[in-house]
C-alpha cells in the first residue's frame, strides 16, 4: 500500500483497471470457446471466419493492419509500428527485405535481429504457400 500513496494511485483507478482485465479476459475466454463449437459445427462455418479473426485481434490488441506483422516472430507491437510506418506492411514486404536495409530503417533494430525477422517472415510466407498434404484433387478426365 505504501507504494500506492507514493505515486498518489487511487484505489478506484487500480480497482477499474483489475475490473477491466477481468471482463477482457473473460471475453477472450467467451470466444475461445465460441470459436471451438463453431469449428465442431459445420452449419457454422460463416462465424468461423469472423470469430477467427476477432480472436487474433484480442489476442494481440493491435489495429487491424497491424495483425500480419505481429505474426512474425520476434515482432512485438512497438515494432509492428516501426514495420507499419517504414512501408513494410505485409509479411510479403518483410521475407523480401534486405537486413541491412531494415536495420538501418528502423531504430534501435541490430542487424541480428533483422536477419531474424527476416528468416521468420520467409517461414510464415513458405508456411502460406505450401500445399497441404490432403488437398483435393481434380479427377482426370481422359478423351
Amino acid at each position: 500500500m505504501r507504494s500506492l500513496y507514493i505515486y498518489y494511485i487511487p484505489c478506484t483507478s487500480l480497482r477499474s483497471l483489475y475490473i477491466y482485465t477481468l471482463h477482457f479476459t473473460e471475453v477472450s475466454i467467451y470466444l475461445l470457446y465460441t470459436l471451438h463449437f463453431t469449428e465442431e459445427l459445420e452449419e457454422f462455418w460463416p462465424f468461423r471466419a469472423l470469430l477467427t479473426e476477432l480472436t487474433r485481434r484480442l489476442s494481440y490488441c493491435v489495429t487491424s493492419e497491424l495483425i500480419p506483422l505481429m505474426e512474425v516472430a520476434g515482432v512485438m507491437e512497438a515494432r509492428a509500428k516501426q514495420l507499419y510506418n517504414a512501408g513494410y506492411k505485409t509479411l510479403t514486404h518483410l521475407a523480401n527485405a534486405d537486413p541491412a536495409v531494415l536495420s538501418n530503417t528502423l531504430e534501435n533494430l541490430h542487424r541480428k535481429q533483422a536477419n531474424q525477422i527476416v528468416a521468420s517472415a520467409k517461414e510464415e510466407v513458405d508456411d502460406l504457400l505450401t500445399l497441404p498434404k490432403d488437398l483435393p484433387s481434380a479427377p482426370l478426365i481422359s478423351l
